[in-house]
């Protein structure tokens, strides 16, 4: 307790350091500067992704300065370890992030091994983990989404409900996530604040407020806060949204719209929106496919979302035939379209269209709150059965998930907002969203062959039932592999 208290004392000593060199009391440049100095510059921002109160008690263990190894997959980011005035802010306060547990907890974060494991690579990238032995002191995996439950049936995961100091009702941890991911009184991996990729990869319905006024939409917030933002509403909103721009007769990429969608994973927030995921668990602990899923809940909301894209006539929906649109939002010609939140931050820089956030449709005004999904790019997170001292990398994910929560997220939601900042409404909407995130098993478990399902339906404008019977049998053979995996 003592260190931990001299290192609180050290990092004030940093903060007061760097205070003084912006009074011009010290000429020397601070290259790694204290994660308080900061703090002013996301203060500004109208939705931080942060309670006021932060209720946060650190990890009581304090490990002097050991090296603490991640293996992580390649793609991802996040791990900003070294400080430069030229990083962009969202980058200086993931380091900020990392240098807040390293202090809390007396470590120093250390990439190991950083390994090829995207969508292709995950299965080898499991197989990596599992030549390794205890003697490669891998503390903490750092992994593709599916690639946690690849890992999950090799057998090569610590499961995170027997550790110690992680705090799964505290508002940094999703409870969707550890309902939806706890099979058997077992969860072999995590993910959400801790990482800014579940953040930027958050699927948004972004739109045009001009062009939503000139269609006069009314007041849009409002339909969201009545839980009357709906598929039907949307509908009706944007069926008589269409202009032929260039005036050929024809529906093409240079018309105005209502509605611009693809027909890929950019439809699968739609069935999130409308609360229908493929999988859950049932009485027993097991997972078993959502009989929503392919019943008649499942068969009206592609119903209602096959006339939204289909038979709307304000509407393009991306094809091989007309060809791809995803510019539209950007380039002002639709007044809704779906995209990443992530994208919000690059993919306006050179746009001029004056845009707002919504969270995805209800299926209906009944369903109660708010759902969104992610695209697959972003990190999950392992302690593996290797791991030299499972409770330490547990503090560790504690410690990051709430630094995530406070550093990051307030960044990743500035930076969002910068364009539209004179509307708090957006803010509301970002923080809706970011709670209302599923993590629908189906979504991590590649070899059940549900995640595309409700999209491959809408797409091809078919009934439910005609794809899920022709996979059924599969589908279930891969369950069984799966429930004997959390067995």
């Amino acid at each position: 307790m003592l260190k931990r208290i001299i290192s609180l004392v050290l990092c004030l000593i940093m903060a007061a350091a760097v205070l003084a060199s912006f009074n011009g009391c010290s000429t020397e440049k601070d290259e790694s500067p204290s994660s308080d100095a900061i703090i002013s510059e996301t203060d500004n921002a109208q939705s931080s992704g942060v309670e006021d109160e932060d209720t946060y008690v650190p990890p009581d263990v304090y490990y002097n300065n050991i090296d603490f190894n991640i293996l992580t997959w390649d793609i991802t980011t996040e791990w900003v370890m070294e400080y430069s005035d030229t990083l962009n802010e969202i980058n200086k306060q993931s380091y900020y992030h990392l240098n807040m547990t390293e202090q809390e907890l007396g470590i120093n974060l250390n990439i190991a091994l950083k390994v090829p494991g995207g969508y292709g690579n995950m299965e080898s990238f499991v197989t990596k983990i599992y030549t390794l032995s205890g003697s490669d002191n891998i503390d903490l995996v750092c992994q593709y989404s599916l690639a946690g439950a690849v890992g999950v049936q090799q057998g090569v995961y610590k499961n995170l409900l027997e550790v110690d100091h992680i705090k799964w009702d505290a508002e940094y941890w999703s409870e969707d996530l550890l309902k939806a991911h706890t099979i058997n009184n077992k969860l072999y991996y995590c993910t959400g604040d801790l990482t800014p990729t579940v953040l930027e990869t958050m699927f948004v319905m972004v739109y045009n407020y001009d062009l939503a006024n000139k269609y006069q939409m009314g007041n849009l917030y409002e339909l969201v806060d009545t839980n009357q933002w709906t598929i039907e509403k949307l509908y009706e909103l944007t069926k008589g949204c269409y202009l032929d721009v260039n005036r050929n007769g024809q529906k093409d990429n240079s018309d105005e719209y209502g509605l611009v969608s693809a027909v890929y994973n950019e439809l699968d927030p739609y069935q999130y929106g409308g609360d229908l995921e493929c999988l859950v668990v049932n009485s027993v602990g097991e997972l078993e496919v959502n009989s929503q899923l392919y019943g008649e809940y499942g068969t009206t909301l592609c119903k209602k979302l096959r006339q939204l894209l289909h038979d709307n006539p304000g509407a393009y929906c991306n094809t091989k035939e007309n060809g791809r649109y995803s510019n539209a939002i950007r380039e002002g010609k639709t007044v809704f379209q779906v995209m990443q939140a992530g994208e919000l931050i690059t993919g306006f820089t050179e746009s001029d269209v004056n845009h707002g956030i919504l969270p995805m449709p209800m299926y209906d005004s009944d369903q109660g709150r708010y759902r969104t999904t992610n695209s697959m790019v972003y990190s999950m997170f392992s302690i593996p059965i290797i791991a030299r001292d499972p409770n330490m990398s547990a503090a560790v994910l504690e410690s990051m998930a709430h630094s995530g929560y406070v550093k990051i997220n307030p960044a990743i939601f500035k930076a969002m907002q910068y364009k539209y900042s004179t509307r708090s409404d957006d803010a509301r909407m970002l923080e809706i969203l970011r709670k209302g995130i599923s993590y629908d098993p189906g979504r991590y478990l590649d070899s059940v062959g549900l995640f595309a399902l409700v999209r491959r339906v809408v797409r091809d404008n078919v009934e439910i039932i005609t794809y899920y019977e022709y996979q059924e049998e599969l589908t279930r053979n891969a369950l069984i592999e799966v429930n004997l995996a959390f067995s």
